[in-house]
């Protein structure tokens, strides 16, 4: 179980490797000019001088003019201290966690440590690799290799490598070595054991990166993100140990000299310009942290003040008034925030001034990401993510949207915005940072589980969560924006796409990331669109990517109606990404909400010309039971299965053209249908349900879904579903509304949604007079006959048998269903 990777990365090394040869080289021109082309000309200038200044800095590097050990007596590194000042008492801690720890017996120490044998591994010298399995480090090279046996970085001058030349191996593994993840686990555990050598095995991780690293050699060195990182990790591993001794003089006097040489490299190379994203939130927040936690270096001051006005500059650009971030990834928003929450740590155990917007963004920020955080802590993590987390206290990389939320609002005091699901108890990172001081303070007192919030959209974001039901269902739509300009690095081809979770468990899912660089052209095939819930045209992707991290075309994405609160939820979005084609298409979404975590979703191409089209709903790994492929009937089809917990997922898929259905479950030794990357570094074939066809001008695809739980089946279990016609008065067919009939075993529901562009024509559906945007009615079971409606009137087609004083255009008033509570906002 220790072996240096776990059997499914070894297994995915050849193929990783052909990847990587197809993949984009350090010498690929053409990535080169187009990565130019999203420079300003300042940008180039200062790359340039850049550039020059670090070709200096190698000559003299090469030359022995530059510092080669942290040693502080050397003279190099001597003029780096203040020398009244008092020198930093390592040993103390006190840097950044809080100053009353948890004591032995607590559990806040999360599920890597458990069992037992995991701490002692890590004592004996071996290192988490995120979900990958565990890497020995048993000498100097073992610092530099690439861990999926990729291969081995040379220990030249650090900031001139090439992190994209994937000839060594990826990069992106090798700084997860970097970032030192176990320090925290073995704190953690020393922490919970009283067992001293955990204590020792940290201030042994330390010596061994400083012999095998020295000052700006190796890929270690590189990133200015590493840096600030791992001084996080560092500071941290300090505080635990705290009061054991194990940091010595000599090992804290080292470790003063390494801060100083990672603050300076810090500021020589802070990401500007079109690289300026998370990284140059990170790399801030990385200087404040240094400067405020170790005041007897001669820098800080100014890196505090340099660190605060970057900070102050990028919040304001990478993040919108609501909170969400302009990156469209969640995983690298709390990326971001939580290296805000340790800035401002470091502030206050200093005795700094907090500035206001640094709370100020924590309390905005907090609130998005608990909205997307699910009923078990999990959360919607759409776009990309790395698994890549700012520090070793949380519970894993799964839960670290819920705890870098709750922690953040807690610093912002405002504890009572979050939904009682993130008040109910304390989680291990706003525990160790913030000790018992929450509880002493009564914030749990009478705060029950409590159910999520209902529906939201996130405007700035151009993100809605709908919910309902009971287990929690929460489809998740996205009809924002690509990414931050202008290199929507890290932004998928996923517009109009959706994902369905059950409580935690998925069941649409997102794809996920699987890895960056070392990729190769995996890393496009899960940013592409045909890997995600929406509808690809012609085989191309709404926006054409241009590098691992560069987009060619962008598509544009934007919000239609949008109605939350009532009994029945309406929202819409369309994007341009496909008028790029010779005959344009145009693509818009509706989403009903029919509650009880119920969905209607009506696709609508609009087009002149031919037109190859795929609809993908790509299913999370372990489904089974699914139909066999087939033609798509003329009223529909309806598609179940079960997932791996044994939920019962149903889909019911409609056409407006000659369509074929592949929905046939995963079989182990079949071809994958589909790939999904639970986290980072590991895919898994699943399964997916996929509707082709080809069009002839404006097209309609309508799907049903809904899910139940094993244990909960009852009558929202679908027994028929079929899509029925809508027509005008006259009997013409009205192709833009759509309607259906859904049994259950206790009731008939006829579901209609309108046309946007006839919403005050009367409309025919199934016996029933309609106008305007969308309604129900059920019928059977004790309530007889139950209609609901958005914004729109529903009645029989003959009322006179039902109410004798019907209106003169047959809406028999005593039948429409109030229409003004259900309208909340409209875009």
């Amino acid at each position: 179980a220790m072996g240096q990777t776990t059997a499914r990365g070894r297994s995915d090394r050849a193929e990783a490797a052909c990847a990587e040869g197809r993949g984009r080289g350090a010498d690929d021109w053409g990535w080169m000019a187009r990565r130019l082309a999203r420079m300003t000309v300042a940008e180039v200038g200062l790359r340039a001088w850049r550039g020059g200044r670090e070709r200096v800095r190698e000559w003299r590097w090469a030359r022995g003019r530059l510092a080669r050990s942290y040693d502080p007596l050397e003279r190099r590194n001597l003029r780096l201290l203040r020398l009244d000042r008092p020198a930093t008492d390592w040993n103390r801690g006190g840097f950044l966690l809080a100053r009353e720890l948890p004591a032995a017996g607590e559990r806040w120490y999360g599920a890597w440590l458990e069992p037992a044998a995991d701490g002692r591994a890590l004592a004996a010298g071996w290192c988490p690799l995120l979900a990958l399995g565990h890497v020995r480090i048993a000498e100097a090279r073992d610092w530099h290799r690439d861990p999926l046996g990729g291969g081995e970085w040379p220990r030249a001058y650090g900031p001139r490598m090439n992190h994209r030349d994937t000839s060594n191996g990826g990069a992106r593994l090798v700084w997860e070595l970097h970032r030192l993840p176990q320090v925290a686990l073995l704190g953690r555990e020393f922490r919970r054991s009283g067992e001293r050598r955990y204590a020792l095995a940290v201030a042994e991780v330390f010596r061994s990166w400083l012999a095998a690293n020295p000052p700006e050699v190796g890929i270690g060195w590189q990133s200015p993100l590493e840096l600030a990182l791992r001084m996080i990790a560092i500071l941290h591993g300090a505080d635990l140990v705290a009061g054991s001794g194990a940091i010595d003089r000599r090992l804290g006097g080292q470790l003063e000299v390494c801060a100083a040489r990672h603050a300076q490299a810090i500021a020589r190379n802070i990401s500007r310009g079109s690289s300026a994203n998370n990284h140059a939130i990170g790399e801030a927040a990385g200087l404040v942290i240094i400067g405020a936690a170790l005041p007897a270096l001669r820098g800080a001051d100014r890196w505090v003040a340099q660190g605060l006005r970057i900070l102050r500059r990028e919040l304001a650009r990478q993040f919108a008034d609501d909170g969400s971030g302009r990156e469209q990834a969640p995983h690298y928003q709390a990326f971001a925030t939580g290296f805000v929450l340790q800035a401002v740590r470091a502030l206050a155990h200093a005795g700094r001034p907090v500035p206001a917007f640094l709370r100020g963004h924590l309390r905005a920020s907090s609130r998005f990401l608990a909205a997307l955080v699910l009923p078990g802590g999990r959360a919607i993590e759409p776009g990309d993510g790395d698994d890549g987390q700012v520090h070793g206290l949380s519970a894993g990389p799964a839960f670290a949207l819920a705890e870098t939320a709750q922690a953040a609002a807690w610093e912002a005091r405002d504890w009572a915005a979050l939904p009682r699901a993130l008040r109910a108890r304390l989680r291990p990172t706003t525990r160790w940072l913030y000790g018992d001081e929450p509880r002493r303070c009564g914030v749990l007192r009478g705060v029950g589980p409590g159910k999520l919030p209902g529906s939201q959209l996130h405007g700035a974001a151009g993100w809605a969560v709908l919910r309902g039901g009971t287990p929690e269902r929460t489809l998740f739509f996205d009809a924002g924006a690509h990414g931050l300009a202008p290199l929507d690095a890290h932004a998928h081809a996923d517009s109009l796409a959706i994902a369905f979770w059950v409580g935690d468990e998925p069941i649409v899912v997102d794809p996920g990331t699987y890895r960056y660089h070392a990729g190769g052209e995996w890393r496009d095939h899960f940013r592409a669109t045909r890997a995600h819930a929406t509808i690809t045209v012609d085989g191309c992707d709404q926006s054409s990517m241009a590098g691992a991290f560069l987009w060619r075309t962008r598509a544009r994405a934007r919000w239609g109606e949008c109605h939350l609160g009532g009994e029945l939820e309406l929202i819409s979005g369309e994007h341009d990404g496909y008028t790029r084609l010779s005959d344009p298409v145009r693509h818009q979404r509706r989403v009903l909400h029919l509650g009880q975590g119920r969905f209607l979703l009506h696709d609508h191409l609009r087009c002149a010309g031919r037109h190859r089209v795929q609809l993908r709903f790509p299913l999370a790994p372990g489904a089974h039971a699914l139909c066999s492929s087939g033609s798509l009937a003329d009223g529909g089809v309806t598609l179940s299965w079960e997932t791996a917990a044994g939920t019962r997922a149903v889909l019911f898929l409609s056409a407006s053209f000659p369509a074929r259905l592949r929905g046939a479950a995963q079989a182990p030794a079949a071809k994958p249908q589909a790939w999904v990357s639970p986290t980072f570094g590991v895919r898994v074939a699943g399964a997916v349900i996929e509707l082709e066809g080809e069009i002839s001008g404006d097209a309609f695809v309508t799907s049903y879904l809904c899910a139940e739980v094993a244990s909960r089946r009852g009558s929202h279990a679908i027994q028929r579903a079929v899509r029925i016609p809508v027509t005008t008065r006259s009997g013409e067919p009205v192709a833009a509304a759509t309607a259906m009939l859904v049994e259950t075993a206790e009731m008939e529901e006829t579901i209609v949604l309108g046309a946007e562009a006839r919403p005050t024509e009367a409309l025919c559906v199934a016996g029933y007079l309609f106008r305007g945007l969308a309604a129900t009615c059920a019928r059977g079971g004790s309530a007889g006959v139950q209609v609901r409606t958005l914004t729109a009137e529903l009645a029989p087609a003959d009322p006179r048998h039902l109410v004798p004083d019907a209106s003169k255009d047959g809406f028999p008033s005593q039948l429409i269903a109030p229409s003004a509570e259900s309208l909340v906002s409209t875009v």
